[in-house]
């Protein structure tokens, strides 16, 4: 997006680099499974139109989940450099969310040639106008064609 500082996105930090990141999440909802595929939404800036601002930036295939970790080192271990989150953040969600934490380990697919916008999603009913995509929303096959298609990414080389 023009309206993006790519000196945000060019730090050298470890889980930039890992072929396997992970999402730490404790949402109730959990109707995923490994394969899935997975779309990465960003959510835009405080004081910008939410409209424009937030986009879809990536797809991702979800290789591994776990739950009912029984130690914080445990919880730890499986996010070590390859989250966004600093280690007091991931202490803080082991903390406050120790019996409901979810850790998707992911593979990085491509990112978007072009980002399609919230109001993109609102348009074509694939979240409900006015609100953001919830966590672990399925969506059909026929808007997920429809998103990569103004994606204008092509991922036939990833599967058929």
């Amino acid at each position: 997006m023009k309206t993006e500082n790519e000196i945000s996105f060019l730090a050298k930090e470890p889980q930039r680099y890992a072929l396997q990141k992970v999402y730490v999440s404790w949402g109730q909802e959990r109707n995923i499974n490994a394969g899935d595929i997975v779309l990465f939404y960003r959510t835009g800036d405080e004081g910008t139109s939410k409209k424009y601002s937030s986009v879809l930036t990536t797809v991702c295939i979800i290789d591994e989940i776990q739950r009912n970790f029984t130690t914080k080192d445990e919880f730890l271990r499986h996010c070590q450099n390859r989250s966004v989150f600093s280690t007091e953040e991931l202490n803080a969600f082991w903390n406050n969310h120790r019996y409901g934490l979810t850790v998707l380990k992911f593979i990085f697919i491509k990112s978007f040639t072009h980002r399609p916008i919230l109001g993109f999603l609102w348009d074509n009913n694939i979240v409900e106008g006015g609100k953001g995509p919830r966590p672990f929303t399925c969506i059909t096959d026929s808007q997920f064609e429809m998103i990569i298609r103004e994606a204008r990414s092509d991922l036939s080389k990833y599967w058929r």
